[in-house]
């Protein structure tokens, strides 16, 4: 039979009132087992046991297997909710699971969201909480772990869209990420088999880095045609910019924006470092380069060698009816000692070595070189020999290879003596013979080269034999000077001196090697000289001069006369 008890509960232990609840107890009685089975309060709140002894919260059906079943139609409520205080150590939930078959689960959720408010820590009791990390995760082992190990492994398929891994945060990764494989060479390894493009970074929807299959790489592209390919539609910006600045003191003696290296395999035609094409603009710049600091500002500077044919700088262009200037090479020099708008060296030991190479076709004007304005400088013309006021030698002569009969320097005045083409120093005034000058810079030799092969050479790049000497004919050209006939002026005739190889102002007809172009007023130096080798009849001064010698040496004789007729008539 039942039996109902009604109770008002009310505790007398302490002062303190409680709020009296109806408690309805349902039983066995006599009870076989000496326990409640149902306990049902206000509400219908139930707490229950099954003939399984799974206890129920909230249901008088406990599932069968569980040995506690939480039941909550409430959605607003919690399903569970436990709240500690106090010192030590606190567990909210513990659990341990051990031993048996199949897997063993010591927290496993069927369905439904789990939320933490603050952290959960994975493999470990304590992270680092100084990062405010909402999931740590720890994976250790001591001696040999066996197997491998994965802090979170995430696995998705069969669905529309399949994300092993979704965050709409921040991810941090102390070590590696490998993307494709499992081999993690570096911070970074991304490996993909198939045919997609390895790599996209995208500025909203827009492409502005990628890597595509095969391994072109693309900046402002989406198809990339080359290893390296920018590509920018903005007029205002720089498709590829470099900007370097070293310390104030102590930095690198060389700065290279960037360093490019072609090595062909043998057989190949052609070998291009750097490859500038510029077109569609108003003016187009193929190479754009402004050096304006240091000792020698360079805009562009290029060495070539070991090649068929080396060039420093190789440039084309071809412009149309759209281009108002077309430069396939276009220099401008400033704010330096040496300001080269264009500095082009070639050396080696190729077939064909050349400095500067020019080939002019298809317009109406052809122009290998055309030079507007300035001074055009052929064969590396020396411009160190500064005479008085200032001028210097720009390859200004005509000169024919001799053999000189001994040692020899530029500026010397040389004579023809002994030898079949041998030519010698100058050693008196006057000297019959006179030939010309030792060139300092001739701007053309006539003449064979050291391998005795005739022809002309423009500038300084021709290579004579040991014992040959560029002789300057016509022209202007640097001669040695002594103040043995007097100050120089412009003008005036000069002719070989008492000392070897110099010159000297001629004051009577005699032969003569030129006509003098600057003044001179030292004892020994260099000056400008216009060579002209001739006889000269020593124009209206030198013939007065010549016949006031010649009556001073007449009132000499005239003297002596008188006087041994003065001793003749004294000894009568």
């Amino acid at each position: 039979m039942k039996k109902i008890i009604a109770c008002w509960t009310a505790l007398a232990l302490t002062p303190v009132a409680v709020i009296a609840e109806k408690v309805t107890v349902t039983s066995q009685y006599p009870s076989p087992l000496g326990v409640y089975k149902n306990l049902r309060v206000t509400a219908n709140s139930y707490l229950a046991i099954n003939s399984g002894s799974g206890v129920g919260i909230g249901t008088t059906l406990p599932t069968s297997g569980s040995k506690l079943d939480l039941y909550d139609a409430n959605s607003a409520t919690y399903g569970l909710k436990i709240t500690m205080s106090g010192s030590g150590e606190h567990y909210g939930i513990y659990s341990s699971v051990s031993g048996g078959g199949g897997n063993q689960w010591a927290f496993y959720g069927a369905d439904g969201d789990i939320y933490v408010n603050d952290g959960v820590r994975i493999g470990a009791e304590t992270g680092d909480s100084s990062d405010n990390l909402k999931l740590y995760v720890s994976r250790s082992c001591l001696g040999t772990c066996a197997g491998e190990g994965y802090a979170v492994w995430a696995s998705m398929s069969g669905y529309e869209t399949n994300w092993a891994f979704y965050g709409l945060g921040n991810a941090y990764v102390k070590d590696s990420v490998s993307i494709g494989t499992t081999n993690t060479g570096a911070k970074l390894v991304v490996r993909q088999d198939e045919a997609d493009d390895i790599l996209k970074i995208k500025d909203a929807d827009t492409t502005v880095f990628m890597v595509e299959d095969g391994g072109n790489v693309g900046i402002g592209t989406t198809n990339p045609a080359y290893n390296l390919h920018l590509y920018d539609e903005s007029s205002e910006q720089y498709a590829f910019f470099i900007n370097r600045k070293g310390p104030s003191s102590g930095g690198p003696k060389t700065f290279n924006g960037g360093y490019v290296v072609t090595d062909p395999q043998s057989g190949a035609d052609s070998a291009i470092a750097f490859t500038a094409s510029a077109r569609g603009a108003v003016t187009a710049k193929g190479i754009l380069a402004d050096s304006d600091e240091g000792t020698n500002g360079y805009g562009v500077y290029a060495t070539a060698d070991n090649a068929t044919n080396g060039y420093g700088v190789y440039a084309e262009a071809a412009g149309d009816s759209s281009s108002d200037k077309s430069f396939g090479v276009y220099g401008w020099g400033k704010g330096a000692d040496y300001n080269h708008g264009v500095y082009a060296m070639a050396s080696g030991s190729g077939d064909s070595n050349y400095a500067f190479y020019a080939e002019a076709a298809g317009a109406s004007n052809n122009y290998g070189l055309y030079v507007k304005s300035g001074v055009v400088k052929i064969g590396g013309c020396s411009n160190d020999n500064w005479v008085d006021g200032g001028d210097y030698i720009y390859c200004q002569d005509i000169a024919e290879v001799y053999r000189a009969g001994e040692p020899m320097e530029p500026g010397d005045v040389v004579v023809l003596r002994g030898a079949e083409n041998q030519l010698w120093k100058s050693r008196q005034p006057y000297e019959e013979g006179l030939a010309g000058v030792y060139s300092t810079a001739p701007g053309i030799i006539l003449g064979p080269d050291e391998k005795e092969e005739p022809g002309i050479t423009l500038g300084l790049g021709h290579k004579m034999k040991k014992g040959d000497f560029p002789l300057a004919l016509a022209g202007r050209v640097l001669v040695k000077i002594t103040n043995d006939g007097g100050p120089v002026v412009p003008g005036d005739r000069l002719t070989s001196s008492s000392k070897p190889g110099f010159a000297m102002k001629a004051i009577r007809s005699g032969q003569v090697l030129g006509m003098a172009l600057s003044p001179f007023s030292g004892k020994e130096g260099q000056i400008q000289m216009m060579v002209n080798p001739q006889w000269w009849d020593g124009g209206e001064v030198a013939k007065l001069s010549e016949t006031v010698s010649r009556l001073r040496d007449d009132n000499e004789s005239l003297k002596l006369r008188l006087d041994k007729l003065e001793k003749k008539l004294a000894q009568k």
